[in-house]
């Protein structure tokens, strides 16, 4: 009986560490960073989405992140993004790998050049909410997300190549990509004892 139930936290254990390494585990796009552009705001719909995406047009970047990171091309696709970010200091449109935020508003670090949860605003509980699970590349379904920028005043607009943020703020937002890798070891570690 003990060993049928270890073997289901095992079974379990190894099911979350599967789903959170596709979900959470990659690293960032480089060939991101030459797609930001600070806008004053994003699109509201998926129209105006649509026509945001055209205008940035990310199938004319080249780059292969997807498949140098060893993500599945159909799950992770190279595309337009409006993303507050990660300094909650303006919103920015890039063309980035889409991915699976997980019910927290999603933002773009561009230390990192990655999409990633903001674990600051959890969105479940905005009217609103967000769904536990959204892809990024439907973030303006999530209009409060966007409210972080307002709260702290007028967003910049001007285009930079990278946020002019101090570094403790660098240092903070870069630990998201951490927390992934941290999580991993930790259940790594768990499975191991477990036998």
């Amino acid at each position: 009986m003990i060993r049928h139930r270890n073997l289901v936290a095992l079974s379990r254990s190894v099911l979350c560490l599967l789903f959170y390494g596709e979900v959470s585990a990659f690293t960032g796009c480089q060939k991101s960073i030459l797609t930001v552009r600070h806008v004053a705001s994003c699109p509201t719909d998926a129209k105006s989405w649509g026509e945001a995406a055209k205008k940035l047009n990310c199938d004319s970047v080249t780059q292969n992140c997807a498949l140098s990171l060893g993500l599945n091309t159909q799950k992770h696709r190279f595309q337009y993004h409006c993303l507050v970010n990660s300094h909650r200091n303006a919103t920015v449109e890039v063309c980035a790998l889409n991915r699976l935020i997980l019910g927290f508003c999603a933002e773009f670090d561009i230390t990192a050049a990655v999409v990633q949860e903001n674990y600051n605003a959890d969105c479940k509980t905005h009217n609103p909410p967000c769904p536990k699970f959204y892809d990024s590349a439907e973030a303006y379904k999530y209009q409060s997300c966007y409210e972080l920028v307002r709260a702290q005043g007028k967003p910049r607009t001007q285009k930079l190549a990278r946020d002019p943020a101090p570094k403790s703020y660098r240092l903070r937002s870069s630990s998201n990509s951490l927390i992934g890798s941290s999580l991993m070891l930790t259940l790594s570690t768990v499975i191991l004892f477990l036998f």
